[in-house]
């Protein structure tokens, strides 16, 4: 075993101890300051910044994947669905009316998110025309909404928001 290792350790112990026993480092932060921590600025994602080709086909962009798990900001439109979810809709970038003869959710672009509004949980949100922001936990994965559509963008809307769908009254520019 190295020697230097050691002592390099012992340093590193010292060194920590240090801190935490100083006033370099506060040991209790404050309500105040935990909470902006928590509700830091979302990031602005738009729908056209979700996938990206190459010569295998389309896949989800680095920074969709990177805001996997980060509080996000989306701007787009409620689908309109003929049986609409429980505790949730989908966030398309265009206007959609979603049927469900026999396509589920295939009738929905691509990008569109499944917006989980714990609030109402077990009730129908009711249908906003327009543009609408959301704000909340970005979560990419394999999911499925309660009629056991696939889904593999859901957005879990911030508490502070989830009374109900705020509607955007600024214009927007989707692609």
């Amino acid at each position: 075993m190295n020697s230097g290792s050691g002592s390099t350790f012992v340093l590193f112990v010292t060194v920590l101890s240090f801190i935490s026993t100083s006033n370099l480092y506060p040991q209790q932060i404050s309500t105040k300051s935990k909470h902006k921590q928590i509700q830091e600025e979302p990031t602005l994602l738009s729908f056209h910044e979700f996938f990206e080709t190459d010569s295998t086909g389309i896949k989800p962009s680095a920074k969709l994947l990177a805001l996997n798990g980060k509080r996000v900001k989306l701007v787009g439109f409620m689908v309109r669905e003929e049986e609409p979810l429980r505790g949730a809709f989908y966030l398309s970038p265009q206007p959609v009316f979603d049927s469900e003869e026999g396509g589920g959710t295939a009738d929905l672009p691509v990008e569109s998110v499944l917006v989980i509004v714990k609030s109402y949980e077990g009730k129908e949100i009711p249908f906003v025309p327009g543009a609408l922001e959301a704000t909340g936990i970005l979560q990419i994965g394999k999911y499925q909404d309660e009629n056991g559509h696939n889904v593999a963008i859901q957005l879990i809307l911030d508490q502070k928001n989830s009374q109900s769908p705020k509607s955007q009254k600024t214009k927007t520019n989707h692609r």
